[in-house]
């Protein structure tokens, strides 16, 4: 069910569209987000479909293969073509069900949960809180769906100053959790996101103090 309301644009923040079952309010800004995040989910069950090789190699053998000495890695050889027959078999099993899974995951992505809510915050946490049963997408999409957040509800002038993946940069880069040997941010990523999020959420404020204030400035 959808509901669109006034499209003048100096009456935007004011355009209420109502979605799912449950009547959920949204301005149309935020609507957008949530077409974006869905976007996203979507993007996110094709690509675990095209990195088949994670259900055939233990991603662990790669950091411990780096890291390790001559003898550990001889032991970690001679384990795997131990294992290698049953890890295949079962990761084999893994990709099918996935597989044979995606088109229910797709259709998911265009159903509205009971659970979203709309934001009584009108910020970036807020967002991110009350639309928390849809973003489960994996680090990389989930910080581009972030940053197209930004574009949206700030400008595309803001979002090229202010967006998640330069935080999470300067964040990284502060607190040193950049592997040398693999070049990939260490397992302190996820508290990376959350402090460089509430960050940027700050920095950026209100969305809708802010699209009125750049209506203002257009006037």
């Amino acid at each position: 069910m959808l509901m669109f309301g006034s499209q003048n644009p100096q009456e935007e923040q004011k355009v209420i569209k109502s979605i799912g079952r449950h009547g959920l309010l949204l301005t149309a800004r935020e609507y957008r987000c949530f077409q974006l995040a869905q976007e996203a989910r979507r993007t996110a069950r094709l690509r675990e479909l095209r990195q088949w090789r994670r259900y055939f190699w233990p991603t662990a053998v790669n950091r411990f293969w780096y890291a390790g000495n001559t003898h550990i890695k001889v032991v970690l050889t001679a384990l795997l073509i131990l294992i290698s027959p049953l890890y295949v078999a079962i990761g084999l099993l893994f990709y099918l069900f996935t597989l044979i899974c995606l088109p229910v995951r797709m259709l998911q992505t265009y159903r509205v949960p009971k659970t979203l809510k709309a934001p009584g915050e009108k910020t970036l946490i807020g967002l991110h809180n009350a639309f928390q049963p849809i973003m489960d997408m994996g680090d990389q999409l989930y910080v581009e769906c972030m940053d197209n957040w930004v574009e949206e509800l700030f400008g595309n002038k803001a979002a090229q100053k202010q967006n998640l993946s330069r935080y999470m940069k300067a964040l990284a880069a502060k607190r040193q959790d950049i592997d040398p040997v693999t070049g990939q941010v260490m397992e302190g990523i996820r508290s990376n996101l959350s402090v460089a999020r509430e960050y940027l959420s700050r920095d950026l404020g209100h969305y809708l103090q802010n699209q009125k204030s750049r209506r203002s400035a257009a006037a």
